[in-house]
């Protein structure tokens, strides 16, 4: 993977998987496929840490149990505000996102230097699975193997 994400190397390969995942997904064209690092907890401190300043003011939209975490670690760096939460409803709703300016979908992935080789293995994965028939033609083949050993399981129990 010693190739540049702005080379017409990794070109080829990001748009070749966000293809793939788009054909094996029914991912219509006015939806974004965005193929971003992450890291979990490290990252919810990465972002502050070299986002804002100590005394920013951050707004947080806490969708689920991570939004929260997220929200935890970025006060040891931040002062985050939650403009958004549901979690006494046991995050079952999130906000519309109508107006928002989502940078990366402009970019397509590319704002900042995105997972390169976790691209290119999904890229693989994907081309395998499309090459196979699809994820309908793949359940239909592991459903047939598990009716195959649940069926002899039940054999052997008579």
């Amino acid at each position: 993977m010693e190739m540049s994400h702005r080379g017409k190397e990794f070109l080829s390969i990001i748009q070749k998987a966000e293809a793939d995942l788009r054909a094996l997904l029914n991912i219509p064209e006015n939806y974004e496929v965005l193929f971003l690092q992450g890291g979990a907890t490290t990252q919810f401190a990465a972002i502050p840490l070299n986002l804002v300043e100590p005394e920013d003011t951050v707004d947080y939209l806490v969708t689920g149990s991570w939004g929260d975490k997220a929200f935890k670690e970025a006060q040891k760096y931040s002062k985050p505000m939650v403009v958004w939460s549901r979690k006494a409803e046991k995050y079952t709703k999130i906000p519309f996102f109508d107006g928002l300016e989502q940078i990366h979908a402009e970019n397509k992935s590319l704002y900042n230097t995105p997972p390169c080789f976790g691209i290119y293995m999904c890229g693989l994965v994907f081309d395998d699975l499309l090459a196979q028939g699809g994820l309908e033609e793949v359940e239909r083949k592991n459903k047939k193997k598990a009716d195959l050993l649940y069926n002899a399981i039940d054999e052997k129990k008579k």
